[in-house]
């Protein structure tokens, strides 16, 4: 890991060799067609994190030299001192392989997803809290039982009410 840092501005580049003592090997069925086998992966990514006044910018582009890519990017704000909002996009190739990786998405490994991610959180009241999110997905290739690319939504909203540091009182709503 090469890292550039100031006040504002975080910029890296990373590289990451596996070599596993034995390949790895899926079962041959057609989800399984771009996931990773062998015993050796490489992975490269740049990255980059950016805050200005009361907006945060980062993201991250990934590659393996197999030809797979995944980025991820978003932004962070308080456009007021009671109203958060965020966002963050993600594309993640169906041949992009990572043995490790810790991603923002809706399956467990990042592979084979795109999305958008949106949320918010109210405070109209100091005892009041309202917070509610979407995300929006796809999957442009098969999944394990889906045999046909896909494509999901969940949405949340949640109501908090605090009147002092005793008592937390809250109601949720999930679709998905």
């Amino acid at each position: 890991r090469l890292q550039y840092r100031n006040k504002q501005l975080m910029l890296a580049a990373n590289g990451i060799h596996y070599q596993l003592s034995k390949p790895l090997q899926k079962r041959d069925e057609p989800y399984n067609q771009f996931a990773f086998g062998g015993d050796k992966l490489t992975g490269m990514s740049a990255e980059f994190a950016y805050t200005w006044r009361n907006v945060h910018a980062f993201g991250e582009y990934a590659m393996n030299p197999g030809g797979g890519k995944a980025y991820v990017a978003g932004l962070l704000t308080s456009v007021d001192p009671r109203l958060d909002l965020s966002l963050q996009v993600r594309n993640i190739d169906r041949n992009y392989h990572s043995l490790y990786a810790n991603a923002f998405t809706e399956s467990t490994t990042p592979i084979n997803e795109r999305g958008m991610f949106l949320g918010a959180s109210l405070r109209p009241l100091r005892t009041i809290r309202i917070d509610a999110y979407a995300d929006l997905y796809g999957f442009p290739w098969l999944k394990f039982r889906v045999d046909r690319p896909s494509k999901g939504k969940d949405y949340v909203i949640q109501f908090t009410w605090k009147p002092n540091k005793q008592v937390e009182v809250y109601t949720r709503y999930r679709s998905e």
